[in-house]
C-alpha cells in the first residue's frame, strides 16, 4: 500500500508494537504504579465508559510531529483520516506506553512540556482527542479529553494513529 506523502507531519515511527494482557480498569487508573492526573474532561468521556475489566490488545502504532501548529481536521487529512481507537483499544495501549515511562522517562511519549494525541471514537461515534502529558512539577501524567476542533496543537506536538 502507498503511503501519503505528509507535509505538515514528520513521521516519527511507523510501527510500534503494543501487545497488553487484560487489566481491571481501577487497577491502573485509580490504584495503579502510575500517578495520574485525570481532568474532568478524561473522567467523563473515557474513564465513565469504560467497563472494569479492558480486555487484551495486540496491535501496532504510527507517531508522527506536527511541524506547525493545526486543527484536529487538519491532522487527520495528513493522516489519510485513519480509524480512530476504539475506548477499549485506546485503554489498552495508553496503559502499556504509561507503564514504559511511569516517572516522565524519555520513551514514545511526550514528556517536554509537548502534548501526544490519540483521536478516540466514543460509544456514540463522537471523536474526541485524548491528550497525554507529562506534568513535571506534579511529577504526573495529565489525562484530558477534548471535543474534536475544540482547538489547535502546536508544532511539536505528537500524534498516534493506527499504523
Amino acid at each position: 500500500m502507498t503511503q501519503k506523502k505528509l507535509k505538515h507531519l514528520q513521521l516519527i515511527t511507523d510501527s510500534i508494537p503494543i501487545i497488553t494482557p487484560s487489566f481491571q480498569r481501577d487497577s491502573f487508573f485509580k490504584n495503579g504504579p502510575v500517578k495520574l492526573y485525570i481532568w474532568d474532561s478524561f473522567r467523563d468521556r473515557i474513564l465513565k465508559a469504560i467497563p472494569d475489566t479492558i480486555p487484551a490488545y495486540e496491535g501496532s502504532l504510527r507517531q508522527t510531529q506536527l511541524s506547525k501548529n493545526m486543527y484536529d481536521s487538519e491532522i487527520l487529512t495528513e493522516l489519510g483520516h485513519p480509524k480512530p481507537f476504539s475506548l477499549l483499544e485506546f485503554t489498552a495501549i495508553l496503559s502499556h506506553l504509561l507503564m514504559k515511562q511511569p516517572e516522565g522517562e524519555e520513551g514514545k511519549l511526550l514528556v517536554n512540556g509537548y502534548a501526544t494525541i490519540f483521536y478516540v471514537e466514543l460509544e456514540d461515534g463522537r471523536v474526541v482527542a485524548v491528550y497525554a502529558g507529562w506534568r513535571a512539577g506534579a511529577r504526573a501524567w495529565s489525562l484530558r479529553a477534548f471535543a474534536f476542533g475544540a482547538g489547535f496543537w502546536y508544532g511539536g506536538d505528537r500524534v498516534f494513529s493506527r499504523s
